[in-house]
């Protein structure tokens, strides 16, 4: 009988999980941590699971946004938002109305849509069923937008006046937003209903991130429409007020968005394991939509309440890096909490640290989850498993 890998290895149990694994910094099955014993059980709170050298409350848009990204191409993804940034308060500076209403709209989807090729999502995923969240989800924001933009309109200049009731903060600030939050989500829990088989978690994000910026997408080019018919420059509006709503319509909502929508996809996605431990809690659907409602309403009562330019361009920043937290928060459990196939496999190398290790749910070097990299990367870097050498045979 031909020995196994784990035969060939020094292993250890893990403390955590009570698998055999090789020796090494994390365990290969669970992803704990076997040389410190910091920390609360299956959280590992210091590392998290799609980029371990960095903690999982580190406000990251590369990293929690673009999970399946090799290590090395997270630097051009970063230097791109630079870009997208600078583009943005750029068109705002010259006053090109048309070309910032575009850049805000169509801006960060693009950038994800080249993430999307970069992560040979296309390949691994069937197109006709992105195609059906995106579409789905442009379909509904633009019919949410035109149901609800006269409403809209009318509390904001209500809001100027100083005049704004308890019903239209009622309708403006709670319903509204927690509605087309729930309408933005319709494009995950379709697919997932659809779905034959759940597969990875992560396929769940991206399922639930495209539709919620093809929902966003839709929604701020029906609201910003109007503007263009009064010209390609905006000569009556001062440069701050268009670098304000630049980059919250190209920067905050748009990370809002696929921040909630892909948390929430995740956890829809989840199988999880028998194992319980207290960081299993964030892999809850209930939890994820409870914490983008709760995000959305506070937005909403911020934007019925229209404090100052500077005020309220900070206050959706915060909302957007607490949808960053939400996202990191839920990815990381629900790939340490995936059900995983825990045996010993052949060697391969490992799609963050790029070391030699034995095929594991997680790196026993590094601690990443081998599902943060995409299907097609995980078999590029699949070795060949060698033959064992002929024995008793004449040389050739």
């Amino acid at each position: 009988m031909t020995a196994g890998p784990s035969d060939r290895l020094t292993t250890v149990t893990c403390p955590d999980c009570g698998d055999t694994v090789p020796v090494g910094v994390f365990c290969g099955a669970c992803g704990a941590h076997l040389t410190s014993r910091a920390g609360t059980p299956g959280l590992r709170s210091h590392a998290y699971a799609a980029a371990p050298g960095e903690h999982v409350l580190r406000v990251s848009v590369v990293s929690s946004l673009f999970p399946h990204l090799p290590h090395r191409s997270r630097a051009p993804f970063r230097s791109a938002l630079v870009l997208l940034a600078a583009l943005l308060v750029l068109l705002a500076v010259m006053h090109w109305q048309a070309a910032l209403v575009a850049a805000a709209a169509l801006g960060f989807p693009l950038l994800f849509q080249l993430y999307l090729q970069e992560a040979d999502v296309y390949e691994d995923l069937p197109a006709p069923r992105l195609l059906v969240g995106a579409a789905s989800g442009a379909l509904l924001g633009w019919g949410w937008s035109l149901l609800t933009a006269h409403t809209v309109s009318d509390a904001l200049g209500a809001g100027l006046l100083g005049g704004i009731s308890a019903h239209e903060i009622m309708l403006d600030g709670i319903l509204i937003p927690l509605g087309g939050l729930l309408l933005m989500l319709v494009p995950a829990v379709l697919l997932r209903l659809l779905a034959r088989e759940r597969g990875e978690s992560l396929d769940g994000f991206l399922f639930g991130a495209v539709g919620a910026l093809a929902f966003t997408v839709a929604a701020t080019l029906t609201r910003l429409e109007p503007q263009l018919r009064t010209g390609l420059v905006a000569h009556d509006r001062t440069a701050s007020s268009l670098l304000v709503e630049a980059l919250l319509q190209g920067g905050a909502v748009p990370l809002t968005a696929a921040g909630i929508g892909g948390v929430v996809g995740a956890t829809l996605w989840v199988r999880r394991h028998g194992r319980v431990h207290p960081g299993r809690l964030f892999t809850s659907p209930a939890l994820a939509v409870a914490a983008g409602a709760a995000l959305y309403v506070v937005l909403g009562l911020v934007d019925v309440w229209q404090p100052g330019e500077g005020a309220l361009l900070g206050l959706h920043a915060i909302g957007a890096a607490a949808a960053l937290l939400a996202l990191r928060l839920g990815v990381h459990a629900v790939l340490l909490h995936e059900e995983h196939d825990v045996r010993i496999g052949p060697p391969g190398v490992c799609p963050h640290c790029e070391q030699v290790v034995p095929r594991m749910p997680f790196c026993p070097h590094c601690g990443t989850a081998t599902r943060a990299a995409s299907r097609s990367r995980r078999a590029e870097l699949s070795l060949p498993v060698q033959p064992e050498p002929a024995t008793g045979g004449k040389n050739s």
